[in-house]
């Protein structure tokens, strides 16, 4: 979920505030915002996604700025879908140089730590070909593409969305076992699916009601209201029984949405309702995320997740997510544990070096937002200014956005504790320029924006599926691993 742009003090801008002030008025039909969606009719999405969520964005001012100016116009103009040169282009300006259950456990405390080498260039045969033919078709088609199934005791298999833009699990929900595809979010933590009432949700989404479900109960006198990065939902809450991964929560709170953005009614949007799955105080409900409940009901030995994402241009999809423990099958080593610094309910670990081909970067003291929900990177304007000034050819167009060229096989990487991560070559590049010139330039991984502190950065996708990724809600701890060959 793409967050509404920010202005440069901070503030929310007029589209947000009108977003904002729909929402406030129960009445009132939510307003059709831009193009914001991956669609066949436009052909190429306008931006990564982003699930950060906003916690009383239009009172708090702290909160707000997690609106964040992301990928939200940020491409208007800029895929243009012809000559990546000529009149039409925006101006641009050149940077100085399981196996079997036995093999799943709980993260372990005092784990030997161990990194993704620092790669100076990644083999010619990564990016050099240049922008994925698997991921230019996927962007254009859409959809999802389905996951192996796990054999892992309680996973899911993560069906990716598009070009690597979101990650997709199957739960059932109700009396009859309703089947839900829920996009699966470590930046937020309320758990929601369109409420049959609804007639602003589209047709193509499964709902919940006491028509679906007999076992489905209204909490009367509730309300909800989520603002994400871009879109929002709000409705009432109600509680019915959830099976995850074979395991069934009974009873559990959840948003019922009567009102949502075309974020998500879109006919284009392949999933039914949103998973969150950052620390339950983060929650817009007050109700625990679905992790928590499950190790609360004693379904799970603790309030672990383990994620692996899959990545379209593989050619095979083994994305999985894991509830209450991690997948020791997906990952080589062992996990790398990292306190979690947030204090606002987000999965976020300190930084110590980000670097590109090898070269330090000299970027120090920094955080890192860990969120599956986001497709991206964004950063802090100076720190992205210094990435792209070390990627050979990149460009900025003077609204947050870069280009690089769609060939570029230099390692960006993270450091974290002293140990480094990288990124495929192939993930640093969204989309090509001109869909028609895979060598040309590429629009970049990252960008700048306002993500909240000022030495906060927002880690998404980009980097997530070059690793192994975990979460401990009873040690607020995260993990980071190799992943297996």
């Amino acid at each position: 979920m793409s967050p509404t742009r920010l202005s440069a003090d901070n503030t929310l801008d007029e589209p947000q505030k009108r977003l904002l002030s729909q929402m406030q008025t129960a009445n009132e039909e939510v307003v059709r915002e831009g193009p914001v969606r991956l669609s066949k009719r436009k052909l190429l999405f306008k931006h990564g996604r982003v699930g950060i969520v906003m916690k009383d964005p239009s009172t708090n001012a702290a909160t707000a700025s997690m609106a964040k100016r992301l990928f939200g116009g940020l491409l208007d103009g800029l895929l243009s879908g012809g000559s990546s040169s000529g009149a039409g282009q925006p101006s641009q300006t050149a940077l100085p140089p399981l196996q079997p259950s036995s093999a799943v456990m709980p993260m372990a405390d005092n784990s030997t730590v161990i990194g993704q080498p620092q790669n100076k260039q990644a083999p010619a045969s990564y990016a050099s070909g240049g922008y994925p033919k698997a991921d230019l078709a996927a962007a254009i088609s859409g959809g999802l593409q389905s996951a192996s199934p796990p054999v892992s005791q309680g996973s899911l298999g993560l069906n990716i969305e598009a070009n690597d833009v979101g990650y997709v699990a199957t739960i059932r929900i109700g009396s009859a076992q309703t089947p839900f595809r829920m996009l699966i979010d470590s930046g937020s933590a309320d758990t929601w699916v369109a409420s049959t009432a609804c007639q602003q949700c589209g047709n193509d989404h499964q709902k919940l009601g006491t028509e679906v479900s007999t076992s489905f109960q209204h909490l009367a006198g509730s309300s909800f209201s989520i603002t994400y990065g871009t879109g929002a939902v709000r409705g009432a809450l109600g509680s019915d029984n959830i099976n995850v991964a074979g395991m069934t929560l009974q009873n559990h709170t959840l948003g019922l949405a009567t009102q949502e953005t075309t974020d998500f009614s879109d006919p284009s949007v392949p999933f039914d309702g949103l998973m969150g799955l950052a620390k339950t105080e983060l929650s817009n409900s007050n109700t625990p995320t679905p992790i928590d409940a499950l190790y609360q009901a004693g379904l799970v030995t603790a309030p672990v997740m383990g994620y692996h994402l899959g990545r379209v241009a593989d050619g095979t999809n083994s994305g999985e997510v894991t509830f209450g423990a991690v997948d020791a099958q997906k990952y080589q080593g062992t996990l790398l544990e990292i306190p979690n610094v947030s204090t606002k309910g987000f999965w976020e670990a300190a930084v110590t070096g980000v670097s590109y081909a090898g070269r330090d970067l000299g970027l120090t003291g920094r955080t890192a937002i860990l969120d599956t929900g986001t497709s991206l990177i964004v950063a802090p304007q100076a720190d992205a200014d210094a990435v792209h000034a070390a990627i050979p050819g990149s460009h900025a167009d003077g609204q947050g956005g870069y280009t690089i060229p769609c060939t570029t096989t230099g390692v960006f990487a993270f450091k974290f504790q002293g140990q480094t991560f990288g990124i495929d070559p192939r993930d640093m590049t969204f989309l090509p320029v001109d869909q028609n010139n895979r060598k040309g330039d590429c629009v970049s991984a990252i960008s700048a924006g306002i993500v909240g502190d000022p030495n906060e950065w927002l880690v998404g996708a980009a980097f997530l599926k070059n690793v192994y990724f975990a979460t401990n809600a009873r040690d607020n701890m995260i993990g980071i691993a190799r992943l297996a060959p």
